[in-house]
């Protein structure tokens, strides 16, 4: 089963890391989701939360929280289009009611 994990950044990052950190996801076929520029919702099983975490580090020299998140259950508001990856692959298609 892949893991699941949220990165946040320093919402002061540059662009060029931004972009760079969305380069070693897709570099490690990882599906992503990246709607908000200084976070990342990321399924994968090729690394680890400590991989993730050193690896970007060497992109970003500010603050950077990897969560690892096993349960994985999400509940939100965003733009129909980013919402539809969100429901797809992070609540493998399951919509979680207020009791969940």
């Amino acid at each position: 089963m892949a893991k699941k994990y949220i990165i946040i950044v320093d919402d002061d990052i540059q662009a060029e890391a931004e972009d760079k950190i969305t380069h070693f996801f897709q570099a490690k076929n990882a599906n992503f989701w990246h709607w908000v520029h200084n976070v990342w919702i990321v399924i994968g099983d090729t690394f680890s939360i400590t991989e993730i975490r050193e690896s970007l580090r060497l992109i970003h020299t500010g603050t950077i929280l990897v969560f690892r998140v096993d349960e994985g259950k999400l509940s939100g508001y965003a733009h129909t289009e980013s919402s539809k990856w969100l429901r797809e692959h992070w609540n493998e298609g399951k919509r979680y009611t207020p009791d969940e």
